[in-house]
């Protein structure tokens, strides 16, 4: 049936590029997964359909940008910043994020988590969040670990979301994701457009 638009417009299914990491996007039964997709203008948008004031976890956070953005648009009761910070890349961004945070970092809205997205999902207790977005490797297994390690600490009725819903040479979170839902009984929600083509997508349970 493929995607309709926030605007109430439909799409065919949509062009994907298939990854050699893994199986290709065409042999996925795509159409199931899609059928009730709706697509928004900018993952901020994204954030204004997520459950409000809820137990939220952002992995791999970086120097905190989108993390102020949940803050202020979501407004969780807890929100959980999972990020390892050891590339040269991101080295700096604990402390930036340390000092940008830091009132909410006092009284507990946030919390730090430093490690491996792997490494630390498994220490969160089993339906404990609303929702999780995440934004780390990119790369097919690890992304597919990190969507299967999340579904249990989702909520009913909770979502799964993340970054880099693109054909990346390398990116692997499309096929990631196609599989995850196949073999788990997810779909996507939303996909959130951005104009340097990088996309987020969410996830739920119920197609409806």
């Amino acid at each position: 049936m493929g995607l309709r638009t926030a605007l109430g417009f439909k799409a065919k299914r949509p062009i994907i590029q298939p990854l050699t990491e893994s199986r290709p996007v065409e042999d996925l039964e795509s159409e199931a997964i899609l059928q009730n997709c709706v697509v928004l203008s900018h993952r901020d948008e994204l954030l204004r359909h997520m459950p409000n004031n809820g137990v939220a976890a952002e992995v791999g956070v970086a120097s905190g940008d989108f993390s102020s953005q949940i803050l202020k648009i979501n407004n969780p009761r807890r929100l959980h910043l999972v990020d390892c910070w050891r590339s040269s890349r991101y080295a700096d961004g604990r402390q930036e994020v340390m000092s940008r945070f830091a009132p909410q970092i006092a009284d507990e809205t946030v919390v730090i988590h430093q490690g491996f997205s792997t490494e630390v999902l498994p220490t969160f207790a089993k339906k404990s969040l609303d929702w999780i977005y995440i934004d780390t490797s990119h790369d097919f297994l690890t992304t597919l670990r990190e969507l299967q390690m999340s579904e249990s600490l989702i909520k009913e009725g909770g979502r799964i979301s993340g970054h880099d819903f693109c054909g990346k040479q390398g990116y692997g979170v499309i096929p990631a994701v196609y599989k995850f839902c196949t073999d788990a009984g997810w779909f996507l929600e939303f996909i959130a457009l951005d104009v340097g083509g990088h996309f987020s997508f969410c996830l739920r349970k119920d197609p409806n």
